[in-house]
């Protein structure tokens, strides 16, 4: 039961990340301020390619600081995990920076090179985790047109540590969509992802997802997303809702 939570929480991570950050990403230019706080309640289900059901409440609270150039952030997450017995507690803690390699300049895109570290701090006997550290670095590229529209993708790479007596793979991820900003204070995006396997005989992760946001003030900001799942090693669906504070 350990090991299949641990599947579970392997396969789920980044997919259910990606969901609520993409999102917030794309409007953070319209908010000013050196910081950034936030959180987001995730609840996703499915059977990740197993055999049987699970569903995964992810709650993290995130902090950000933006500079000149770039920005880094820390995420100490809350995890609860139901394979037909319930675990719960702190989940791993993700350190993550990025650069503003190239900002977009006439016709050519902005680009941004990312780097991120899990800290294994969850408890691996609960299987909320593997107890080792996982790194990763991407690169993201993007294009703003009109001050409405920006389209984007990522392509990234996560390097998986191995607890004693498994064999992770190593992780390829690629992300793709775009945003938009409508009626004030709305915002609309979509994006696909695809991550690929890292348990032996699972399978990858494919997922599209919709975002929708809402400014409530200058500096305050709610969003919503709903995911789905294309392949059988994603959840079925992902519910995911969060507000952020700039300041």
């Amino acid at each position: 039961m350990v090991e299949a939570r641990r599947r579970v929480k392997r396969k789920a991570f980044f997919s259910i990340v990606t969901g609520a950050l993409v999102a917030s990403a794309m409007a953070a230019g319209a908010f000013a301020g050196d910081w950034k706080a936030d959180t987001f309640i995730s609840y996703s289900s499915g059977d990740y390619g197993s055999t049987s059901e699970a569903e995964i409440w992810y709650v993290p609270l995130s902090l950000t600081r933006y500079f000149p150039r770039g920005s880094a952030t820390l995420t100490v997450p809350f995890v609860s995990v139901d394979t037909g017995s319930t675990e719960s507690g702190m989940g791993d803690i993700l350190l993550k920076g990025r650069f503003y390699a190239l900002l977009q300049e006439g016709m050519w895109p902005g680009v941004d090179l990312v780097a991120k570290v899990k800290v294994p701090t969850a408890d691996e006997n609960k299987g909320l985790g593997t107890g080792e550290f996982d790194e990763g670095a991407a690169v993201e590229v993007y294009r703003l047109f009109d001050r409405r529209f920006v389209a984007f993708f990522s392509v990234g790479y996560n390097f998986i540590g191995d607890p004693p007596g498994v064999d992770y793979s190593d992780q390829f991820v690629f992300d793709i969509g775009c945003s938009y900003v409508g009626h004030p204070p709305w915002s609309h995006t979509l994006f696909y992802d695809t991550y690929s396997r890292t348990a032996p005989g699972g399978d990858d992760i494919r997922a599209i997802s919709y975002a929708i946001g809402y400014k409530l003030t200058p500096d305050w900001r709610l969003t919503g997303v709903i995911e789905k799942g294309l392949s059988d090693g994603a959840a079925d669906y992902t519910l995911t809702a969060g507000i952020a504070r700039y300041f």
